[in-house]
């Protein structure tokens, strides 16, 4: 028989949502809908809330440049596709020494990292890049914890390690779009000419 997951086990493994293999596309796309933030008709109706106003709705893209480390394949994917959504430039990484490597080599606005990765995790990888950082007398760069842990302390543990903010697991377009903004320059990445 199948092993029943209680919703407190999904969510600390950082599952969004639990299919069942038979189901139909449809519960699949309300699953992705619902991860996203939005409804059937939110993605055919999207209209300013004022005459005139600008839209800083869901539909400005952020041009950002963020680097999302996460092991987690189903995770990383709903991750990605909601970064697209909002307009960011996503590089993956799927632990802490490719964080690293990655960063070596490019720039980014933001780091997204899970607390939780094999080889080296989220914690580790912020203090080698925070050591980096300092060695070479850089800005440190915002990087948000991403995790499915929600315990009184996580808080302060994320914040001990050196990451800037805390995003629990799972989120929704909205409040990543909102951690996104709080943490870079918004009137410069923010396009409202785009829509």
């Amino acid at each position: 028989g199948r092993a029943l997951v209680s919703e407190s086990e999904r969510q600390a493994s950082g599952i969004f949502r639990f299919i069942p293999g038979g189901s139909r596309l449809l519960v699949l796309r309300e699953a992705i809908l619902n991860a996203l933030g939005k409804t059937e008709t939110a993605l055919t109706e999207s209209k300013p809330l004022m005459k005139g106003a600008p839209d800083l709705s869901l539909d400005t893209p952020i041009n950002t440049r963020i680097l999302l480390a996460e092991d987690n394949e189903v995770n990383e994917k709903i991750a990605v596709m909601m970064l697209n959504k909002l307009g960011c430039q996503t590089d993956t990484a799927v632990n802490g020494m490719q964080v690293i490597d990655m960063l070596s080599r490019e720039q980014y606005d933001v780091i997204l990292m899970d607390c939780q990765m094999p080889s080296l995790d989220g914690y580790e990888a912020t203090r080698k890049i925070r050591a980096m950082e300092q060695d070479a007398g850089t800005k440190p760069i915002p990087i948000i914890a991403m995790t499915a842990n929600a315990m009184v302390g996580d808080r302060e543990t994320v914040l001990a390690s050196g990451m800037n903010d805390y995003l629990s697991k799972p989120y929704t377009l909205v409040q990543l779009r909102e951690m996104i903004k709080k943490w870079c320059d918004s009137e410069a990445k923010l396009s409202s000419d785009l829509v």
